[in-house]
């Protein structure tokens, strides 16, 4: 098992980690030896600068589709300017029970997406040999 991990990014660049590796950058957890830097700024707490998505779409089942988005503090025309931007416009009122996987996870994205994130997180599960 390698003791350093170092690498860089080219923003705008998809890249696949591991759920722990996530946790890590996310400051969801903290590194048992060395540092995570981001920026060049060490990430000791939550890092703001990034937004997780996960394999489940985490939607609230109880809100529409633009009531998912509609958090405090997040702007109502930027949120429907995002679905329509996923192709979701037409589902902002539409429960999550009522959207195919596909629709949930587009909308999961536009969620991730409102806060305008440095650095977006998405993982899966690695494939078994």
């Amino acid at each position: 098992m390698a003791d350093q991990l170092a690498g860089s990014h080219q923003q705008g660049q998809p890249v696949l980690l591991q759920s722990t590796l996530l946790r890590l950058i996310a400051g969801l957890e903290a590194p048992t030896v060395g540092e995570i830097t981001m920026n060049g700024q060490k990430l000791s707490v939550l890092n703001q600068q990034a937004r997780g998505m996960f394999q489940d779409d985490r939607l609230l089942p109880w809100k529409t589709v633009l009531g998912n988005l509609l958090m405090p503090g997040n702007d109502p025309d930027k949120a429907k300017r995002l679905l329509a931007r996923v192709g979701l416009e037409e589902y902002a009122d539409a429960y999550p029970a009522n959207l195919s996987g596909g629709q949930r996870q587009r909308a999961a994205l536009a969620r991730a997406l409102l806060s305008s994130p440095q650095l977006l997180l998405s993982g899966r599960t690695p494939r078994s040999p």
